[in-house]
């Protein structure tokens, strides 16, 4: 199995031409509103995120900030880089597994099955 970051906007046409076999998308959130509304800011301009190395080569290069995932503060440590928790209530996302209808190959099936298992604890 390959695994690899893409733009999400693509992933379902890639999915259904059968070029990706499962894709993590997250839904829709009001991010940088909600964000910008608990710092007491104004937001100049928004972007919407490409790749993890895209979002965090423009915070390094001053062009604002970004917001991530919790986990990424703990697990990458770059030079340049400082991470903020955001007041208030946690901000939650879904993430939705997309995968083909009726499924063949084992390593998916078992990553679909474990997710189900996840899923209802």
């Amino acid at each position: 199995m390959t695994v690899s970051e893409i733009a999400m906007e693509g992933m379902a046409a890639l999915l259904v031409a059968g070029k990706l076999d499962v894709a993590l998308v997250r839904g829709p959130i009001a991010l940088p509103a909600e964000v910008a509304r608990r710092g007491g800011f104004t937001l100049e301009r928004t972007q919407r995120a490409g790749s993890l190395t895209e979002v965090l080569a423009q915070v390094l290069l001053g062009n604002g900030v970004a917001v991530v995932p919790a986990i990424l503060s703990q697990t990458v440590n770059l030079p340049g880089i400082c991470y903020r928790d955001i007041a208030g209530e946690e901000i939650t996302s879904v993430l939705w597994l997309l995968h083909r209808k009726r499924e063949r190959m084992a390593v998916i099936t078992n990553l679909l099955a474990l997710t189900k298992e996840v899923d209802s604890k």
